[in-house]
């Protein structure tokens, strides 16, 4: 018999002794978060509510946490606690895992009971752990992927939410999906499922975090199996701040010059300026101006910003505009309403004359309002 065996064999024995001590293993991926209940096995135990509940590592429980407070998210750096006066069990949950989590610890009431937690950190996997942040304004629908191995299609997926301390579970697999809800999951069974968000309001703002519920074996686990759930991915969602359509006037024969600005992480983004949702120009090249007829856009990544300019312009350019960015399956965009007068205030045109190697001043006219147009995504 190999050492090995011998310390499964031996590992297995500890978690089958009854008595005040149990164990029981739960499964996290480096880079994701994990949570599961600690349990009170012993029915008998039924009035122990106010006592404190913990959740540590080593002798001198360091690295934990503890609380004595109910119905109260407790938080201590990348760990959580939450009581809610059952006198069974109490939620534990766990942030940012690494490799050096991977160990034993302990959970339990301060006085009546306590069990051993075989926590086990996985690397190996290549959808283990992604963070993503994604960016969305008030009003859309958003809609991202999380990715899961192929041995987890027929676990229930969930969607919870990190929301101040508290760790709020927003819907699941095994829940029943209407179109009209606000979070939709979507499992197809295949290697992802999709999570939809919509109607985006300024308090969806924070962390999401995707999970499968699994035992402490890969198989789906039995009604009577102690779960846990492992999540694999960590979405944080920023809520931009809603952009109102900007209107800017412009006259016949003239041109105008407009910018769009972008937020930091879409700088590098492809951007499309597009007249009336119709007619849509991409920006496929950066830092240099691309002609499109009398439309010439500049992608500057360097200011983060876009740049519009219009020339020879005639009543048909009076229309609504959008500078955007393409992310995945949704479009940001800002409105810019152009309104095309006929310029009564400008001069007509002139010519002037100038020496090759001397200096030339000119004058350029136009109403005073008109001196900048600047529209920000």
């Amino acid at each position: 018999m190999t050492a090995a065996a011998t310390i499964t064999i031996i590992f297995i024995t500890l978690c089958l002794i009854s008595g005040q001590v149990l164990c029981f293993k739960v499964i996290g991926c480096s880079g994701g978060s994990v949570m599961f209940k600690c349990m009170n096995s012993n029915q008998r135990e039924s009035n122990d509510q106010l006592k404190g509940k913990y959740f540590c590592r080593n002798r001198d429980c360091k690295p934990g946490i503890s609380t004595e407070l109910l119905r109260r998210w407790v938080y201590n750096e990348r760990y959580t606690l939450y009581d809610d006066g059952n006198s069974r069990f109490f939620t534990v949950f766990i942030r940012n895992l690494s490799r050096e989590d991977d160990g034993r610890y302990t959970c339990g009431n301060n006085q009546k009971w306590s069990r051993d937690v075989d926590l086990r950190v996985n690397k190996n996997s290549s959808s283990c752990g992604t963070s993503v942040i994604r960016s969305a304004y008030i009003g859309q629908t958003i809609t991202f992927s999380c990715e899961y191995e192929h041995g987890f299609k027929t676990h229930t997926k969930v969607l919870y939410r990190v929301h101040g301390d508290a760790v709020l579970v927003l819907n699941s697999s095994q829940s029943s999906q209407s179109s009209e809800e606000k979070f939709i999951l979507s499992d197809g069974q295949k290697d992802h499922f999709t999570v939809t968000i919509r109607n985006i309001s300024a308090a969806d703002d924070g962390v999401y975090l995707c999970g499968v519920e699994r035992d402490r074996a890969d198989k789906p686990p039995s009604k009577k199996s102690n779960t846990h759930i492992t999540f694999i991915k960590e979405i944080e969602l920023k809520v931009l701040r809603q952009i109102t359509s900007v209107q800017v006037e412009a006259y016949i024969s003239k041109s105008v010059f407009i910018t769009c600005e972008f937020p930091e992480e879409f700088k590098e983004n492809k951007k499309f300026i597009e007249k009336d949702s119709s007619q849509k120009i991409s920006v496929d090249e950066q830092n240099q101006w691309i002609p499109h007829d009398k439309v010439h856009v500049f992608d500057d990544t360097s200011a983060g910003v876009l740049k519009v300019f219009i020339s020879d312009l005639t009543a048909a350019d009076e229309a609504t505009y959008r500078c955007g960015v393409n992310i995945a399956d949704d479009h940001l965009f800002t409105e810019i309403k152009l309104k095309i007068s006929q310029g009564d205030n400008f001069r007509e045109s002139s010519e002037s004359v100038a020496v090759i190697g001397e200096s030339v001043k000119l004058s350029c006219n136009y109403p005073e309002k008109q001196a900048a147009h600047q529209t920000h995504l």
